[in-house]
């Protein structure tokens, strides 16, 4: 390859790797966290208190009749049918104490549904695209990070209130994903594109490895959402051996590099043993 492709090639890998630092979609988990989807509860309306609840529409008091189930469409219509069936057991009971003083106690009352969405990033989805929603009648905020939505539906000549909670994601949720990235594909950058401007002609080989190397770790960056998605590799999980071969292999090359330019000691001894002599 002629040195002036091979440094082309090799600066576009780095910067290729310098992006994909910054990339959500490389090495990341193919699913929102559990903290930003949507989770669900059910209670009949025996078991809570509608009117004494502080729900307010535009600040407006709740004023909204049931929706018969087979209004909403058929993808809501599911979403209900399988948060009943999973809370069938807590759906007409009340705690202890008597109703629910709020509908945050439907929270520590019981275990939430919840369903699997994908990120807005990825190429294809074997879950939800989006979450599921349902047509808000109310809704009802706590502090600054939860956010409940309320819904009653009319199912079986009963009705029966959907509790969406909404909760604002932790800032540190990807940490290590970013850690992993920039770990990576940092230091990796700069070591190609330094070796390929000061080795291209001497040591083109090793340009070739090392850049080589960039386009199979950039690879496996884009492929580990999808490997998680379909084979249930976790990528993630060696993040820790990822980062020592990457290390090693940037050490090897730029000690393999200095030491092939550094002149042997045996041709310095006798070069000076030279110069020493008598003319």
């Amino acid at each position: 390859m002629k040195s002036r492709l091979l440094l082309g090639v090799s600066l576009l890998v780095a910067f290729l790797l310098v992006g994909g630092m910054f990339s959500p979609a490389v090495f990341g988990d193919p699913y929102e966290p559990r903290s930003e989807s949507p989770s669900y509860y059910i209670a009949h309306e025996s078991a809570t208190d509608i009117e004494g609840d502080p729900i307010v529409v535009e600040n407006q008091p709740i004023e909204a009749d049931p929706t018969p189930l087979e209004a909403f469409d058929d993808e809501q219509q599911r979403l209900f049918e399988a948060i009943y069936e999973e809370q069938r057991d807590g759906v007409h009971s009340s705690p202890a104490d008597g109703e629910y003083e709020s509908y945050l106690d439907l929270d520590s009352d019981r275990e939430a549904y919840t369903r699997t969405v994908c990120e807005d990033w990825t190429l294809t989805c074997d879950a939800y695209e989006s979450a599921p929603t349902f047509p808000a009648d109310g809704s009802y905020r706590y502090g600054s990070k939860s956010h409940f939505e309320l819904t009653f539906v009319e199912y079986e000549n009963e009705t029966y209130e959907v509790v969406e909670r909404h909760q604002s994601g932790s800032l540190f949720q990807n940490v290590v994903e970013v850690l992993l990235r920039f770990g990576l594909f940092g230091p990796l950058a700069l070591a190609i594109s330094g070796v390929a401007v000061v080795a291209r002609e001497t040591r083109p080989k090793t340009v070739v490895a090392l850049t080589g190397y960039g386009i199979g770790l950039g690879g496996l960056g884009v492929a580990t959402p999808y490997l998680s998605m379909f084979t249930g590799t976790d990528v993630l999980a060696y993040a820790t051996e990822l980062v020592l071969v990457t290390w090693t292999v940037i050490s090897a090359t730029v000690l393999s590099l200095w030491w092939s330019d550094s002149p042997p000691a045996d041709s310095d001894s006798s070069t000076s043993g030279t110069d020493s002599g008598p003319k």
